[in-house]
């Protein structure tokens, strides 16, 4: 699995240990635009050039420093405010056992390590 989508259920679970719902589900969406973005540059280029290595890097690198600068303003926020619940709720159970489970299931969907592109 790819170090963004490790992120990202990181930063889903530490959302849901405060009780964000809905900001736990917005975390999906921070990388989706930078991902849209890049398919449409993507789509202008050749077929047969690639985006360097050190451009993924930099794409993935940005996409998780914005999720987590997000995560940490959430926090704070319903800290501030006391909007996040501390005390776990069945709503947010059910929400973290749901990220568990795709986690779980995305992590042996490929044989192939996403960052080393070795076979396991």
């Amino acid at each position: 699995m790819s170090r963004v989508e490790v992120s990202r259920f990181g930063c889903k679970l530490r959302l849901l240990r405060y009780g964000l719902l809905k900001e736990a589900e917005e975390v999906d969406d921070i990388g989706l635009r930078s991902r849209e973005f890049r398919s449409q540059v993507d789509a202008a280029k050749d077929a047969e050039e690639d985006l360097s290595e050190a451009e993924d890097e930099d794409t993935a690198t940005t996409i998780m420093n914005q999720r987590e600068a997000f995560v940490e303003r959430s926090i704070k926020l319903a800290r501030k405010t006391d909007s996040g619940s501390a005390a776990p709720t069945e709503a947010v159970a059910q929400a973290r056992a749901a990220v568990i489970r795709e986690f779980q299931a995305d992590i042996v969907k490929t044989r192939k390590c996403s960052n080393c592109k070795g076979y396991g």
